[in-house]
């Protein structure tokens, strides 16, 4: 019984040190960290730590402890200075729509960081087509484009979903619980396209105008740098 007891106690210790590995792996590049259990404000914030903005938002049961569901035209603000990196980094987080994602939709945008004088200049797009592909829309500061979609995910409500997208050099990522997802250019931008710069004014969670997630947001996490697929995979893994 001893050797049992003895046995029982080091795996606990190993998979405690194993996750306290792993999450201070994940913390190395974090600028912007919202878990939404106690308020509206950042957990981890390079810049300012409270929105500036926030319209039909409600405190839910998230994906883990609470997080923030947006319905109608609801959208959350965050000052984008030193809290995004527009040129390099991952941004992640987990999602679960009230309503099937339908091609009836006209498509959402998720998340929305814009450095230029316009929309369409020094802009980065993570959003959801009609036909429900992830989609990541880059505008450089002369206004040229470039798109970067996946296979869509699942059509189901009442599902969370962990996103994640990779950038840098003009060359994206996008990964869905954890995997990689297939792409339309095998995820290499155009090597003449240059990628967005200049200091982001806001970060956008949420809608924008007709564009509605109309669900719940947990566990948001920006970085100033590329997480490999294997620190993905643990930021999917990981029990905050």
């Amino acid at each position: 019984m001893k050797h049992r007891s003895l046995i029982l106690f080091i795996c606990s210790l190993t998979a405690s040190v194993t996750t306290t590995m792993a999450s201070s792996i994940l913390d190395e590049g974090l600028l912007l960290y919202l878990p939404w259990d106690t308020s509206m404000k950042a957990s981890v914030a390079a810049g300012e730590n409270a929105p500036n903005k926030s319209e039909n938002i409600e405190v839910v049961e998230g994906k883990f402890g609470k997080g923030v569901k947006l319905s109608e035209d609801a959208r959350l603000n965050y000052p984008g200075r030193d809290n995004f990196d527009i040129q390099e980094g991952t941004i992640a987080f987990w999602a679960k729509r009230d309503i099937p994602w339908k091609q009836t939709d006209k498509g959402f945008i998720l998340v929305k960081a814009i450095a230029g004088q316009n929309w369409n200049q020094s802009s980065f797009y993570f959003s959801i087509t009609p036909y429900g592909q992830l989609r990541v829309w880059l505008w450089n500061e002369e206004k040229q484009q470039t798109l970067y979609m996946v296979t869509p995910i699942p059509p189901q409500a009442d599902v969370w979903y962990h996103l994640a997208a990779t950038f840098i050099d003009g060359e994206v990522r996008i990964y869905v619980n954890g995997e990689e997802g297939s792409y339309t250019n095998n995820g290499k931008g155009d090597p003449m396209m240059m990628m967005p710069s200049g200091e982001v004014k806001n970060l956008q969670i949420g809608s924008d105008y007709d564009h509605g997630f109309q669900g719940v947001f947990d566990e948001f996490r920006v970085y100033n740098r590329v997480l490999s697929p294997g620190e993905i995979k643990k930021l999917y893994e990981l029990n905050p």
